[in-house]
């Protein structure tokens, strides 16, 4: 009967060093791609062209427009004089004017720039509200839960080019000015001068909400957690298998044997993280409703997670083959008894 304890420690040290392995790789992914602010801008930004995305993006700060119009005023007033006396129509006009005018306005090279540095700051700002730190602008997060990604930019963009194109009055001159200055500055001017108080989430769009990830499944749930304050160094585990590997091949157990079990657990591993990560990026997309805004967050996922596909195959390959070589030595080698 075999009685070998050291080599159930084998096994045991070689999973362990499979598993700091795959952690590392995909820890070292996770911090260089979705848990940087610049690649995600970077990948946000290639996908504010496509056509689906630009419509969602434009119906957004259209509806946060005539919000906003609809807080200050009677949105007749903008109108050209002929057309302030059509009753109900003003609303529509406006609206069919803004959005048609935003979709132009959302591809241009100044807009789609604004988008791109105010998507860096927002996922800034969802990192720092995951943490729970104190780190983040605080100009997008309003209530510790929910991160807002400001509008006025694009919003001020979108009249400027009505203003210029004589669909809307000089007269929002001063408005699309107040614009300019973020919500911040556009709430103070419209306290100033229209003694208006818009409240903080008018002009903004909502681009992360914890209540909706709790909602959500548990692989969501999960990588919030491990992003968050409770997520390791990066260091913790590649010290981990680097101890591993080196108390393995100081035990005068089978190695061939363990090479074998641990190139195998590689390969399983490896498997299931790329799982889990693909399973995170389902998630997320079904908490969108919009089908032009969950085309972005597939597109940037994509972007994303294509660099994984590397390190993982290295693994796959490189542990089924370790695998398989050191079962073939294990087969040729007699086994110790006691």
């Amino acid at each position: 009967m075999e009685r070998n304890p050291s080599r159930w420690v084998a096994t045991g040290l070689a999973i362990v060093a499979a598993l700091g392995i795959v952690a590392t790789s995909t820890t070292m992914w996770a911090h260089r791609y979705p848990l940087d602010s610049d690649r995600f801008a970077t990948a946000a930004a290639g996908v504010l062209d496509d056509p689906e995305v630009v419509e969602a993006l434009s119906s957004a700060a259209t509806d946060e427009a005539i919000d906003l119009v609809l807080a200050v005023a009677d949105p007749r007033q903008f109108l050209p004089g002929p057309l302030q006396g059509l009753g109900g129509e003003p609303e529509r006009w406006i609206r069919d004017q803004v959005a048609g005018q935003m979709e132009r306005v959302v591809t241009t090279e100044q807009v789609q720039d604004l988008l791109t540095a105010s998507i860096r700051e927002a996922h800034r700002e969802v990192l720092s509200t995951i943490r729970g730190d104190d780190t983040g602008s605080g100009i997008l997060a309003f209530d510790g839960q929910t991160v807002r990604l400001d509008l006025t930019g694009v919003i001020a963009a979108g009249l400027d080019a009505l203003v210029g194109r004589g669909w809307a009055p000089g007269a929002l001159g001063d408005l699309h000015e107040a614009f300019r200055s973020g919500l911040d500055g556009l709430r103070l001017w419209l306290v100033d001068n229209a003694g208006v108080d818009i409240g903080e989430d008018i002009g903004t769009l909502v681009v992360y909400d914890a209540s909706d990830v709790d909602d959500g499944g548990l692989a969501l749930r999960s990588a919030r957690w491990m992003s968050g304050a409770g997520s390791l160094p990066l260091l913790v585990w590649p010290t981990i298998s680097l101890v591993s590997i080196a108390l393995l091949v100081g035990l005068r157990a089978d190695r061939a044997r363990s090479l074998a079990i641990g190139g195998a657990a590689a390969v399983v591993l490896a498997i299931l993280a790329h799982l889990y990560v693909l399973r995170v990026v389902a998630d997320i997309a079904a908490l969108v409703d919009d089908s032009g805004a969950r085309q972005a967050v597939e597109g940037i996922a994509a972007d994303l997670v294509g660099p994984l596909l590397v390190p993982t195959g290295v693994i796959v390959v490189g542990g089924a083959l370790v695998a398989l070589l050191a079962a073939r030595s294990a087969e040729s080698r007699p086994t110790a008894h006691v």
